[in-house]
């Protein structure tokens, strides 16, 4: 049966209490690492606590290993080993059977295998926000618009409150070129946090570039340059100094021109965004610096990419529109190595069937 406090240490149900409400505004990394560390506790002071051990691994499955503290293989060690203590203790716990279903697109890559968990989460728990929400990865990582849209609207009928479900929702609107999305989302946005500000200004942005107009993608630029240098302090919160002074420079008036037309950086922008740390590489940057032939920095950044947050791959597998992998970059090796990687090929077979190829190899160049 579902746990009760009754059942439950009730020192371990504190703590799982507690990061519940931590989990609950993770948008900020401190409570985040804090949710992770609370549920933690839980399991090891009442270790048949299933629900405890479910939310301990969901919050894994949802985390890079930066914010667990652990190095990658025991992130994922860990994550796996919490939510199947769950699923032994209590066979039929949804949440902990969403969270195998993330688990296998965020941590690792088999969709096949997250869908067939996911399917089971959501029959033991259809008016669950938390499983709605957990079927939104294979959506991002293979699905249409349309698709994405429905279960994100799911998840946010059933839990309208939670900032991190509509900045996600923001972020993957904007990798698919939803410029209008974008649009309404910020002007339903009064209260959203600067942080939040700023990142609907990025997904606006990314929006324009992959379907909008010139026009459009220099006013979402300038918009986003703006906010960033205003609520600089918050965003720095968050994402850190390096994420900040990386993203002015990629939505400077010279960045932008030269993106667009193909006019040059000064050299010491340049030099700027080559200086930037790996660890902070996610997003689109590495396809953002191929378009300005920055190939071996993009290539580099690409392996980076499939080991720092796989949940974020699709920004880079599904190009749109002005962010396109210029063919050399197909056609190079270390493409081709990016593409084989543990759960790749699968992705990129279900891509074929959608007709999405713009991010897939092409055939290596020939020796000359």
């Amino acid at each position: 049966g579902r746990a009760t406090a009754k059942q439950v240490d009730p020192i371990a149900y504190q703590n799982y209490l507690r990061g519940l409400e931590l989990w609950g505004t993770r948008q900020d990394p401190k409570n985040r690492s804090g949710a992770i560390e609370a549920f933690q506790l839980a399991t090891s002071q009442d270790p048949n606590f299933a629900d405890g051990w479910a939310a301990y691994g969901v919050s894994m499955s949802h985390s890079a290993n930066t914010d667990s503290g652990m190095n990658l293989e025991l992130h994922k060690a860990t994550t796996i080993q919490a939510l199947e203590t769950a699923i032994k203790l209590d066979t039929e716990n949804a949440r902990a059977l969403a969270g195998l279903g993330v688990y296998f697109i965020n941590q690792e890559i088999d969709i096949e295998r997250a869908k067939s968990y996911l399917t089971r989460a959501l029959k033991l728990a259809p008016n669950s926000a938390e499983v709605r929400y957990a079927w939104i990865g294979p959506s991002i990582f293979t699905g249409d618009l349309s698709e994405v849209r429905q279960r994100f609207n799911q998840a946010i009928a059933l839990d309208p409150l939670n900032q991190t479900v509509q900045r996600v929702y923001a972020e993957a609107l904007g990798a698919m070129g939803d410029y209008d999305g974008v649009s309404v989302l910020i002007e339903n946005c009064d209260s959203c946090t600067k942080s939040d500000k700023a990142l609907l200004a990025a997904s606006h942005y990314m929006s324009a570039r992959r379907s909008g107009s010139d026009d459009q993608v220099r006013a979402t630029a300038a918009k986003y340059n703006t906010l960033l240098s205003e609520y600089r302090s918050f965003v720095e919160a968050s994402f850190g100094n390096a994420y900040v002074e990386r993203h002015l420079i990629l939505s400077s008036p010279a960045f932008v021109e030269r993106l667009l037309t193909g006019s040059s950086i000064p050299e010491q922008e340049l030099n700027a965004l080559r200086s930037i740390p790996d660890e902070s590489a996610y997003f689109d940057l590495p396809l953002v610096l191929a378009q300005i032939g920055e190939t071996d920095l993009a290539l580099n950044l690409l392996g980076q990419a499939y080991t720092s947050d796989l949940f974020d791959l699709n920004w880079i597998t599904q190009p749109m529109g002005r962010d396109v992998w210029p063919d050399t970059v197909r056609r190079d090796p270390r493409f081709h190595a990016f593409w084989q990687n543990l759960g790749m090929p699968e992705l990129a077979t279900i891509l074929r069937e959608k007709g999405k190829t713009a991010g897939l190899p092409l055939p290596l160049k020939k020796a000359d």
